[in-house]
């Protein structure tokens, strides 16, 4: 038990978070600057949300002389991004700052994931990882009224019935299909590792691969 626990210490897994950000990447792309995504929301990172002005200016932005971006160089983009005259954007987040807005919106989305799943920390990887698939593509909530099957099936550990219903109703986005896929295994690996007692911070199916 000391194990698990030591494994936990962002609220999930080390392995699930040390390999989120690659896994989402493959899914979502990764830019460093403001865009719209197919909704016209404006985005950037990987699938981040910044659709109000303020948004953006809590992120560093930097030019492309390298030094930082003014609040008012800020809001300018992002005005012309919104409105679609942006032909070429000018200001650009770092690879590190990239890191940073991922992994910070991962962490607050564990501790949603931990007050709604009581036994969260203790379920398999794979899991934890199909689960934050689903929330990252902001299908997810209100959880009970959306996802009534999948939460049912997922707080009595029944990963076979959550995989059945763990497919993200969206077509418009490109990776839809093969995320539907990748959360779909997951889960399966997930009752795999409940059925044969194996190690539950271990990942699986995507250990080493691409996913």
């Amino acid at each position: 038990m000391a194990k698990l626990f030591s494994l936990v210490r962002h609220g999930c897994h080390d392995s699930v978070r040390e390999y989120f950000l690659g896994f989402i990447e493959h899914f979502d792309g990764r830019s460093d600057c403001m865009y719209l995504d197919v909704r016209g929301q404006v985005t950037t990172a990987v699938g981040n949300l910044i659709d109000t002005e303020e948004d953006a200016c809590r992120l560093s932005w930097t030019k492309d002389d390298g030094t930082a971006a003014t609040e008012a160089e800020v809001r300018a983009e992002w005005r012309l991004v919104k409105g679609m005259t942006a032909r070429a954007t000018k200001l650009r987040l770092t690879d590190a700052g990239i890191d940073e807005l991922v992994l910070s919106r991962f962490d607050a989305n564990t501790h949603i994931l931990r007050r709604t799943y009581a036994d969260w920390d203790s379920w398999p990887a794979d899991a934890q990882l199909g689960c934050h698939s689903i929330l990252w593509s902001g299908a997810f909530f209100p959880l009970d009224s959306h996802w009534p099957r999948f939460n049912s099936a997922a707080r009595a550990r029944d990963w076979v019935t959550a995989a059945e219903h763990s497919h993200v109703q969206d077509q418009q986005h490109r990776g839809v299909a093969r995320r539907n896929a990748a959360n779909h295994q997951l889960f399966l690996n997930a009752a795999s590792v409940d059925a044969e007692g194996r190690d539950v911070t271990a990942l699986y199916r995507y250990r080493g691969e691409t996913a």
